[in-house]
């Protein structure tokens, strides 16, 4: 009896050993790789997103406070050379530690440090000028992920280091395409406007004096600013080349386009208040769509118009609205 006795508490405490040894600390450097969802239709697309600099926030999976309490998961950059790497924004390679608590990564393009919050509570300062030109124009992105993949079931942490960001568009993009009907002029596109004609007008622009635009990090929503009635698109110098309608293939129609502009989402609740200006060949063209509905812009999507050119007059023929994943075809325009 004292045998099986001393035998089962010898067991217990070999047991009891087992459990109570140190766990191990198992850590894992996580690798990020941005993405856009669709490969043509942006100023920012899935091949020159490359080309550009990612700023990240990493944090609990919560959204309230820096992952492991580490400054460097604060703003970090994310720069493609073979591959994507993590560096603090002066080309210092960062190494983000992964632990088994779960992150969540919020992202934003451009790269800036002209962050104000965390996670949740996180916002870029934006710069969305009244008058720009084409290559003053910034297709903002952003990102608020908790899991390996947008749509995946896997947290991010030790055990999930590889993370694919999708990066989304927080602005509205009008594109026009412009082709001649008659006209014999050389068709030199100088200058573009959109106008809000409506009593309480829609623009949203940078605020006067102290700039307070802002992109929310969660949602891409976007605050502050000045409502204004117009925005202006100068020293465009496109020239309008097409003599024939070029249908309403939304990727050709894109690539065609003479002017464009970015902006935030808006809705105007008169669609004939919305007035476009262009200055061709030193003269001025306008136009105002048709009928009385709402029209809304929304972010990530993209609304390209044709417009035919005759000698005295530019006519809106017809409209291609191009969605964050699939586009939609829609006219009722003759």
């Amino acid at each position: 009896m004292y045998q099986r006795l001393s035998y089962i508490i010898l067991t217990i405490l070999l047991l009891s050993c087992s459990k109570s040894e140190t766990p191990v600390n198992v850590m894992n450097k996580m690798s990020v790789t941005p993405y856009t969802e669709v490969m043509t239709k942006s100023l920012v697309d899935n091949i020159s997103i490359r080309e550009k600099s990612v700023g990240i926030q990493i944090t609990d999976f919560s959204g309230t406070s820096i992952y492991e309490n580490n400054p460097n998961n604060n703003i970090a950059r994310l720069k493609y050379t073979t591959n994507w790497l993590i560096d603090d924004g002066a080309d210092n390679a960062i190494d983000v530690i992964l632990t088994s608590l779960n992150a969540k990564i919020y992202g934003w393009y451009p790269y800036s440090t002209e962050i104000t919050g965390t996670g949740e509570s996180a916002f870029l300062s934006i710069d969305i000028a009244g008058e720009r030109e084409p290559d003053q124009m910034t297709d903002y992105l952003w990102c608020a992920q908790s899991k390996t993949e947008p749509a995946g079931s896997l947290n991010i942490n030790c055990s999930n280091p590889d993370v694919n960001l999708r990066m989304n568009h927080a602005l509205s993009l009008i594109a026009f395409v412009i082709y001649k009907d008659g006209y014999e002029g050389d068709g030199v596109l100088s200058k573009f406007e959109i106008i809000d004609n409506s009593i309480t007008p829609s623009i949203r622009v940078n605020k006067e004096g102290i700039n307070n635009l802002q992109m929310k990090l969660t949602d891409g929503s976007i605050t502050g600013g000045d409502m204004v009635s117009n925005a202006t698109v100068n020293n465009i110098n496109s020239t309008i080349s097409l003599s024939v309608d070029p249908g309403l293939d939304p990727a050709i129609l894109f690539n065609q386009k003479n002017c464009h502009i970015l902006f935030p989402p808006m809705s105007i609740n008169n669609r004939s208040n919305l007035e476009f200006r262009f200055y061709i060949d030193g003269l001025k063209y306008y136009v105002s769509l048709e009928g009385s509905e709402t029209i809304t812009y929304e972010s990530g999507n993209i609304y390209v118009y044709k417009a035919k050119l005759s000698p005295r007059m530019i006519d809106i023929t017809g409209v291609v609205e191009w969605q964050t994943i699939n586009y939609e075809v829609g006219s009722g325009y003759n």
